[in-house]
Protein backbone atom coordinates (compact mmCIF):
# COMPACT_ATOMS: atom_id res chain seq x y z
CA UNK A 1 0.00 0.00 0.00
CA UNK A 2 1.29 3.44 -0.91
CA UNK A 3 1.51 6.04 1.84
CA UNK A 4 -0.74 9.07 1.51
CA UNK A 5 0.96 12.11 -0.06
CA UNK A 6 0.88 14.01 3.24
CA UNK A 7 2.89 11.21 4.92
CA UNK A 8 5.46 11.37 2.12
CA UNK A 9 5.66 15.17 2.52
CA UNK A 10 6.32 14.73 6.24
CA UNK A 11 9.20 12.33 5.59
CA UNK A 12 10.66 14.81 3.09
CA UNK A 13 10.57 17.59 5.71
CA UNK A 14 8.07 19.66 3.73
CA UNK A 15 5.54 21.93 5.51
CA UNK A 16 2.16 20.41 6.36
CA UNK A 17 -0.94 22.57 6.67
CA UNK A 18 -2.77 21.65 9.89
CA UNK A 19 -6.05 23.02 8.49
CA UNK A 20 -5.72 21.19 5.16
CA UNK A 21 -8.16 18.45 4.20
CA UNK A 22 -5.41 15.84 3.91
CA UNK A 23 -4.34 16.40 7.54
CA UNK A 24 -7.36 14.22 8.37
CA UNK A 25 -5.24 11.23 7.28
CA UNK A 26 -2.75 12.05 10.02
CA UNK A 27 -5.51 12.41 12.64
CA UNK A 28 -6.95 9.01 11.71
CA UNK A 29 -3.53 7.39 11.90
CA UNK A 30 -2.86 8.95 15.30
CA UNK A 31 -6.13 7.51 16.66
CA UNK A 32 -5.33 4.06 15.27
CA UNK A 33 -1.83 4.17 16.71
CA UNK A 34 -3.11 5.14 20.15
CA UNK A 35 -5.50 2.17 20.20
CA UNK A 36 -2.78 -0.25 19.10
CA UNK A 37 -0.29 1.09 21.64
CA UNK A 38 -2.83 0.53 24.42
CA UNK A 39 -2.73 -3.15 23.42
CA UNK A 40 1.07 -3.16 23.13
CA UNK A 41 1.54 -1.67 26.56
CA UNK A 42 -0.54 -4.30 28.35
CA UNK A 43 1.79 -6.33 30.55
CA UNK A 44 0.09 -9.66 29.80
CA UNK A 45 1.17 -9.83 26.13
CA UNK A 46 3.94 -12.16 25.05
CA UNK A 47 6.92 -10.73 23.16
CA UNK A 48 5.55 -12.23 19.92
CA UNK A 49 2.15 -10.60 20.52
CA UNK A 50 3.81 -7.26 21.23
CA UNK A 51 5.90 -7.52 18.08
CA UNK A 52 2.75 -8.29 16.04
CA UNK A 53 0.94 -5.29 17.54
CA UNK A 54 3.91 -2.99 16.97
CA UNK A 55 4.12 -4.26 13.39
CA UNK A 56 0.56 -3.02 12.87
CA UNK A 57 1.60 0.40 14.22
CA UNK A 58 4.63 0.79 11.95
CA UNK A 59 3.18 -0.99 8.90
CA UNK A 60 5.83 -3.70 8.39
CA UNK A 61 7.13 -6.74 10.28
CA UNK A 62 9.32 -5.63 13.17
CA UNK A 63 12.44 -7.84 13.13
CA UNK A 64 12.36 -10.76 15.59
CA UNK A 65 15.83 -9.70 16.75
CA UNK A 66 14.47 -6.33 17.94
CA UNK A 67 13.45 -5.99 21.57
CA UNK A 68 11.01 -3.17 22.29
CA UNK A 69 9.94 -2.88 25.92
CA UNK A 70 6.59 -1.55 27.10
CA UNK A 71 5.43 1.03 27.61
CA UNK A 72 6.07 2.72 24.27
CA UNK A 73 4.47 6.00 23.25
CA UNK A 74 4.14 7.60 19.82
CA UNK A 75 2.28 10.58 18.47
CA UNK A 76 2.09 9.06 14.96
CA UNK A 77 3.60 5.57 14.54
CA UNK A 78 4.11 4.60 10.88
CA UNK A 79 7.34 6.59 10.56
CA UNK A 80 9.27 4.55 13.13
CA UNK A 81 11.75 2.35 11.26
CA UNK A 82 13.35 -0.45 13.33
CA UNK A 83 16.37 -2.42 12.15
CA UNK A 84 17.82 -5.73 13.27
CA UNK A 85 19.08 -6.19 16.84
CA UNK A 86 17.56 -2.92 18.08
CA UNK A 87 16.90 -2.59 21.81
CA UNK A 88 14.43 -0.02 23.15
CA UNK A 89 14.09 0.24 26.92
CA UNK A 90 10.92 1.19 28.83
CA UNK A 91 8.84 4.35 28.53
CA UNK A 92 10.26 5.70 25.28
CA UNK A 93 8.41 8.43 23.35
CA UNK A 94 8.62 8.60 19.56
CA UNK A 95 7.53 11.86 17.91
CA UNK A 96 7.98 10.31 14.50
CA UNK A 97 6.03 12.20 11.84
CA UNK A 98 9.35 13.29 10.30
CA UNK A 99 10.75 9.73 10.47
CA UNK A 100 12.84 7.96 13.12
CA UNK A 101 15.33 5.40 11.87
CA UNK A 102 16.79 2.98 14.41
CA UNK A 103 19.59 1.26 12.53
CA UNK A 104 21.03 -2.17 13.21
CA UNK A 105 22.19 -2.56 16.80
CA UNK A 106 20.74 0.75 18.05
CA UNK A 107 20.25 0.95 21.82
CA UNK A 108 17.69 3.39 23.28
CA UNK A 109 17.69 4.05 27.02
CA UNK A 110 14.69 4.30 29.35
CA UNK A 111 12.44 7.36 29.12
CA UNK A 112 14.18 8.64 26.00
CA UNK A 113 12.28 10.99 23.72
CA UNK A 114 13.08 10.96 20.00
CA UNK A 115 11.64 13.92 18.09
CA UNK A 116 11.70 14.49 14.32
CA UNK A 117 8.97 17.04 13.78
CA UNK A 118 9.10 20.81 14.03
CA UNK A 119 6.58 23.63 13.91
CA UNK A 120 6.69 26.67 11.68
CA UNK A 121 7.82 29.90 13.36
CA UNK A 122 5.11 32.14 11.86
CA UNK A 123 2.47 32.55 14.63
CA UNK A 124 -0.35 32.28 12.06
CA UNK A 125 0.89 28.77 11.17
CA UNK A 126 2.21 27.60 14.56
CA UNK A 127 0.04 24.43 14.50
CA UNK A 128 1.32 23.48 11.08
CA UNK A 129 4.31 21.19 10.99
Amino acid sequence: MTEPIIFQRALQGLPLDFSGEDFREIDETVQRTQELLKQFNQRDQTPAQRRATLSQVVGYSVPESAEINAPVHSDFGPHIFIGENVYVNQDVMFVDLGGIYLGEGALIGPRATLVTVNHLEDPAHRRDV
